[in-house]
């Protein structure tokens, strides 16, 4: 039975990146040359008027934290606020969810970026922390709401990107920032070993080796793209367009669809609403996954 308090309504709201490596100099370089075809920009965007940009980073999944890594992350998103045109201060603040709460929890809200660095080690003091009524799960729920409100960009990198999503990989309690979507993502290959056929589903958003993900929704506007993040990027150019037009069709699917084609009719049976990709209708819950255009223009008449 599906419980739509465990799914908030957000799902009209979102700025989301997932890597494979972190944002270093071939990353600025695909975004410079527009291969994100703007939304990067959209995702990291500063708020009007702001001169300071506050990122929150989590290095819990590296074993130890690397001041030299956080350094090299703030000269490259700097370098990319500059190309954008914009006059701000990169300040990144280290995060992490066995730390005091309250400090992190003040992080966590002055924040405008939250990155989540590659895990290569998960301690059973973060898998306690953070599942449900542990020490640390309120900051989890911080950050679903500020991520799925629109009030902080996500960034996840490589295992991050995958906690990130629905599944509880490591054994850690999924962040689940994407409604429902996991991350699935197809490590140490080329593009040539990927199937034709392998591309995202409303259920399951694919990461790659060479393809970043990049996903801005707010209120009408919807935008996601696959974009190839690596030297070798010419190889990669025919998957990042077959999954941006899977991912494109799986975010209307998955946001839209109910709104688009809600309709008013005298008959309670057949008013229903839509909570993070499943439909209230008949006195259930039903997943929209399976549903198609056509089921919804056949409701409205």
């Amino acid at each position: 039975m599906f419980n739509p308090a465990a799914h908030p309504a957000i799902s009209n709201m979102v700025k989301y990146l997932a890597l494979a490596k972190t944002i270093e100099e071939q990353f600025v370089k695909r975004i410079v040359k527009g291969g994100d075809q703007g939304i990067v920009s959209q995702i990291l965007a500063p708020s009007k008027g702001a001169t300071v940009v506050t990122v929150a980073v989590c290095q819990d999944g590296r074993g130890h934290d690397n001041m030299y890594f956080e350094a090299n992350l703030k000269n490259h998103l700097q370098i990319l606020y500059s190309h954008w045109g914009y006059e701000v201060e990169v300040k990144i603040l280290s995060f992490s969810f066995v730390g005091n709460v309250i400090d992190m929890m003040d992080i966590l809200l002055s924040a405008d970026i939250f990155y989540l660095a590659g895990v290569f080690t998960v301690s059973q003091s973060w898998i306690d922390f953070v599942k449900p009524g542990g020490h640390a799960y309120c900051l989890v729920e911080a950050l679903q709401s500020r991520v799925q409100y629109h009030s902080l960009a996500f960034i996840g990198v490589c295992g991050g990107a995958l906690i990130s999503g629905a599944s509880n990989r490591f054994g850690l309690t999924p962040l689940d920032v994407l409604q429902g979507a996991t991350i699935a993502y197809r490590s140490n290959c080329s593009a040539a070993a990927i199937d034709a056929a392998d591309s995202s589903t409303t259920n399951e958003f694919i990461l790659t080796t060479g393809c970043g993900i990049a996903i801005y929704v707010w209120k009408e506007h919807i935008h996601a793209v696959s974009f190839p993040v690596v030297k070798n990027h010419t190889q990669w150019w025919a998957f990042a367009e077959r999954n941006s037009i899977a991912l494109q069709d799986a975010l209307v699917q998955k946001v839209r669809l109910p709104e688009a084609y809600r309709s008013e009719s005298s008959s309670r049976d057949y008013w229903y609403f839509s909570i993070a990709g499943y439909m209230y209708r008949h006195s259930k819950w039903t997943a929209v996954d399976g549903l198609t255009r056509s089921y919804f223009e056949t409701l409205a008449q």
